[in-house]
């Protein structure tokens, strides 16, 4: 009877003996992982600096995902993958994918494409949904890859609303910002089905989108030609956007964003068409005609929406808009005092916008007006050294400081050339200094055809070879004048 008094009591030790054991072991693991507890808590890292996911879609995109996001997965603390189901083999890429992100937390889900606005709207909100304890959220692409050394977090330590993200490589001549990293709080929504814009529904009290959005120095380079929307034909994604454009265009006709792109979507196509055709067909001539005379008139009418330059975008777009109309005057519409007149434009707009003065040069020296053209070279010269660090002011899109380092130098030697041929100026150019025009210029000339050698090559893209033959001609000229 004592044995089977005692035995609850024995019973009863061990089961309060085993509880403190596992009691014992929670706390020692609790302990272990309380500085990740902490980290996942304040949303840092353990520098301090902000947390960060890097989100994107794909559509059959598999061999970039192969090559591109295992440097993601060790600059980032989490990833996040909308894949687009249009695509094929989606359940191999998926595997694929969460292989290739271990050990780092991966969200991946799939989605039907109504629009880049809305998918990367979704693609923002799944982000917060699965990761709301990190601070910021990345949007890339699978063609971009990241270049680490730029991936400095303390950049963003004064926890903006949203950065900006360095993008170079695709046709583009050097490099420009593009709004990329936004805080991770789930009230980030992308407007339009193409060329979409992020717009933030504001919490009562809270600061909204500043105009000018800062650089985080980051930057990520765009392989041409990998992705598999580059497997189509220009022509035929240029009709892709234009199309999506319009459709937005139904419900905000004068959206001065819309406007611009309407617009220059269309030159963009023009030019497409008549490109490599010595005598395009009666059809495809009627379709680049229609094609530039609405983008003339829509770009006009972006140009005088003059209330619409409150942001760094807005102002910006209106000066390509102009820069745009000077073009489809000068290579369709053949009315050079029209496309003088719209340069002119964008370069009051902004005179460090490159592109406008570059193109002014070169209709003026068809129109032989030489001396014209040499000054609206040292203009540009000027306005572009006036930028932060004598560099042209980062832009959104058409980076400049290709064209102050290359075009630009280059054509203010041809246009000395072309003075210096001139009958009536040669002798004055070689008289005493007092009397020699553009004097400042002119003692340059060496100068600025060595800035011009040395910087083309990398900064020219695919017109390097012509520039490169140009500044070779114009040195050996000068030697046989005694003047190398």
């Amino acid at each position: 009877e004592h044995k089977e008094a005692t035995r609850p009591y024995y019973f009863s030790c061990l089961l309060r003996l085993l509880l403190l054991v596992a009691m014992g072991c929670f706390w020692k693991a609790v302990i272990a992982a309380a500085p990740s507890l902490v980290w996942h808590t304040s949303g840092e890292d353990n520098d301090g600096a902000p947390t960060l996911v890097v989100a994107m879609l794909s559509r059959d995109e598999l061999p970039l995902l192969r090559k591109h996001l295992p440097a993601w997965r060790d600059l980032v603390d989490a990833v996040v993958l909308g894949l687009d189901d249009r695509g094929s083999n989606l359940d191999e890429l998926e595997l694929t994918v969460r292989e290739l992100c271990e050990p780092k937390p991966l969200e991946i889900y799939r989605f039907t494409f109504e629009g880049f606005g809305s998918a990367k709207s979704i693609l923002l909100q799944r982000a917060y949904e699965a990761f709301a304890h990190l601070d910021y959220v990345l949007l890339a692409e699978p063609d971009m890859l990241p270049l680490p050394d730029t991936f400095d977090r303390s950049s963003m330590q004064q926890r903006e609303l949203v950065y900006a993200v360095r993008r170079s490589g695709k046709a583009s001549r050097g490099w420009h910002l593009a709004d990329s990293i936004f805080r991770n709080d789930g009230n980030w929504r992308f407007k339009f089905r193409v060329h979409e814009t992020p717009v933030y529904r504001r919490p009562a009290g809270s600061a909204g989108v500043p105009d000018a959005v800062k650089d985080s120095g980051m930057t990520v380079l765009e392989l041409e030609g990998t992705s598999a929307r580059d497997s189509q034909s220009r022509v035929v994604r240029l009709r892709e956007e234009l199309r999506l454009v319009e459709l937005d265009r139904e419900e905000i006709p004068e959206h001065p964003r819309l406007l611009y792109y309407a617009g220059a979507l269309r030159y963009e196509l023009a030019s497409e068409l008549q490109q490599g055709q010595v005598a395009p067909s009666e059809e495809r001539q009627a379709d680049i005609s229609k094609l530039a005379q609405s983008a003339a008139k829509l770009l006009a009418r972006r140009v005088k929406q003059t209330s619409q330059v409150s942001s760094q975008e807005q102002a910006q777009q209106q000066t390509v808009a102009a820069f745009y109309l000077g073009r489809t005057f000068t290579d369709f519409l053949e009315d050079v005092g029209k496309a003088e007149r719209w340069y002119k434009k964008a370069i009051k707009f902004e005179a460090d916008f490159l592109y406008a003065p570059v193109a002014l040069m070169h209709m003026l020296f068809k129109q032989e007006r030489y001396e014209e053209a040499l000054q609206v070279g040292l203009d540009a010269e000027r306005s572009a050294a006036m930028g932060p660090g004598g560099r042209p002011r980062p832009r959104l899109f058409m980076d400049s400081s290709p064209l102050q380092v290359c075009d630009i130098p280059l054509l203010v030697s041809k246009a000395l050339y072309y003075v210096f041929v001139t009958p009536d100026v040669k002798a004055r150019l070689l008289g005493p200094a007092s009397a020699v025009p553009f004097q400042g210029v002119w003692q340059r000339r060496e100068v600025l055809l060595e800035t011009a050698k040395q910087h083309c090559p990398e900064a020219a893209g695919p017109t390097a070879s012509k520039k490169l033959t140009d500044i070779g001609q114009l040195e050996r000229y000068w030697s046989t004048q005694g003047l190398g």
